[in-house]
């Protein structure tokens, strides 16, 4: 798998994959193909040495693009951001964006910008980890559907990367395109709430620790979780690519007319090799010793520390995708401990084995900091701990 510049004939296996794919997945019609069809054969047609596409391919295959053209003099604009499943969670699309980026500072533009929508979920928390900020939204008609269009913008004076700590210090002018009345600057002062759900009853088999899914009793919970959180404001829903995390949160997913992007760093926290088969008081053993001593894994495992690094800068992530907006994560009890544990130490051994399957805390932000947790799944609600 290879990215280069475009070259003749590129564009319209561009616009064929952008129709494919957003017909697949969004069920958009032929009024978005001649969209992009435009959108492509002006870049390529202009061919402004300050603007250029590149292309994602493996053998003859094109799996992707992204294009920065110019927005005005000082000011770039990326779109055509694409990647087809099979070039996804490749770190393709990170690598691609970070060429354009680069290519902007080259050209010498002050800041870039884009327009995305808000159920491109995945798509937004990518743009917040390069230090992108959410600007405006605007009602937007595409494909006779009703969406929120969102503009992003970040200055290309600050350092380009993934988790860029950059926060600009005021919103940049809206386009010229722009409705001003459309305008919504997020207050990056608004609370934001983190939804964490545990999935609900599983059967415990061993070696099916990705493929097992809910009991009917579980299945039960899952649709009361939906039915105790569809009055929330959530916007997105994430969960762990475990099958019974998933089908916790589709319910939720599905009444609040959302997708579920999975993220892998919500899995489940590996106590040991797969191969042990750690009974559960073995298991019980070393969460008590973990919560002691946060470095300590058997072989093949994670540390409490390890998988608290990974799940704590997942959630940062998603803090910056949503500020002043509420989330819900659909995930399991040990990596679900390590989180809580992380914002509040005092949470710890008896903690983890008071947690029910399902059970549900909300996590509070405030100025993009922790400020509190409260467990809003009540006592004998669900099952006890010692099933996995």
């Amino acid at each position: 798998m290879r990215r280069r510049r475009h070259r003749s004939g590129d564009a319209q296996a561009v616009v064929e994959l952008h129709a494919e794919l957003y017909g697949r997945e969004r069920g958009y019609d032929d009024s978005f193909r001649a969209f992009v069809e435009d959108s492509v054969n002006g870049l390529v047609g202009r061919d402004d040495p300050r603007e250029a596409l590149w292309i994602v391919e493996s053998g003859d295959r094109h799996l992707g693009s992204i294009c920065l053209k110019k927005a005005d003099e000082s000011t770039a604009q990326l779109g055509l951001f694409l990647l087809h499943p099979d070039a996804r969670g490749t770190g393709q699309g990170r690598r691609l964006l970070e060429e354009a980026l680069r290519f902007g500072v080259e050209q010498g533009y002050r800041s870039v910008m884009l327009w995305t929508n808000s159920e491109l979920v995945q798509a937004r928390s990518l743009y917040a980890s390069f230090g992108f900020e959410r600007v405006e939204e605007r009602v937007a008609f595409l494909s006779g559907r009703e969406m929120t269009e969102e503009r992003w913008e970040r200055s290309l004076e600050a350092p380009i990367g993934g988790d860029s700590a950059f926060k600009p210090t005021a919103s940049p002018d809206p386009s010229p395109a722009a409705d001003p009345a459309a305008e919504t600057v997020m207050d990056p002062a608004a609370e934001t709430f983190i939804y964490l759900i545990r999935h609900a009853e599983s059967a415990y088999r061993h070696g099916e620790e990705r493929s097992r899914g809910l009991t009917d009793a579980g299945r039960a919970e899952a649709r009361r979780v939906a039915d105790r959180l569809r009055s929330r404001p959530i916007r997105a829903v994430y969960s762990s690519p475990y099958e019974r995390a998933l089908q916790t949160v589709r319910p939720l997913a599905e009444t609040l007319g959302i997708g579920v992007v999975e993220l892998e760093p919500l899995r489940e926290r590996a106590m040991a090799d797969e191969s042990a088969a750690l009974s559960w008081a073995e298991v019980q053993e070393a969460m008590r010793r973990s919560f002691e001593q946060p470095e300590l894994a058997l072989p093949g495992g994670e540390s409490l520390r390890e998988a608290q690094r990974s799940v704590a800068a997942t959630a940062a992530s998603l803090l910056r995708a949503h500020p002043g907006e509420s989330i819900a994560l659909g995930t399991h009890g040990r990596i679900m401990a390590a989180l809580l544990a992380h914002y509040d130490p005092s949470f710890g051994f008896d903690a983890w084995q008071s947690l029910s399957m399902p059970d549900v805390y909300r996590l509070t932000f405030r100025d993009g900091s922790f400020a509190g947790m409260e467990r809003i799944w009540s006592d004998g609600e669900g099952e006890p701990e010692p099933r996995r």
